[in-house]
């Protein structure tokens, strides 16, 4: 009877990635969350740039265009974020994203 909790034992940590594959996943991850929040800030500066030479729109509509844009930025960009994170994982994400294109 031990010998088969042994053999699964030995099987379940045979594929267990090395310490070092581990800290360079976790330094990817940090680096995607790093560009990633990069790329918003830069999104939004931009987004802010192009509505301010709008100037016959009114304060209230531009406030809500700013922040309707802002969270399209965001919001694309964690979804990108999330999506590159599965895939460090190896998380199938074409599957995934094929069953919600599928279901709508």
């Amino acid at each position: 009877m031990q010998s088969f909790w042994k053999h699964i034992q030995d099987k379940a940590f045979s594929d267990m990635p090395s310490v070092e594959v581990v800290i360079w996943d976790v330094v990817k991850i940090a680096v995607f969350y790093l560009l990633a929040r990069l790329v918003i800030r830069a999104g939004i500066r931009i987004m802010k740039r192009m509505l301010a030479m709008h100037t016959r729109m009114e304060l209230r509509r531009k406030a809500t265009m700013e922040s309707l844009f802002a969270n399209v930025i965001r919001y694309t960009v964690y979804f990108v974020l999330v999506v590159q994170i599965l895939a460090v994982f190896h998380v199938n994400v074409s599957a995934i994203l094929a069953v919600q294109v599928l279901s709508v």
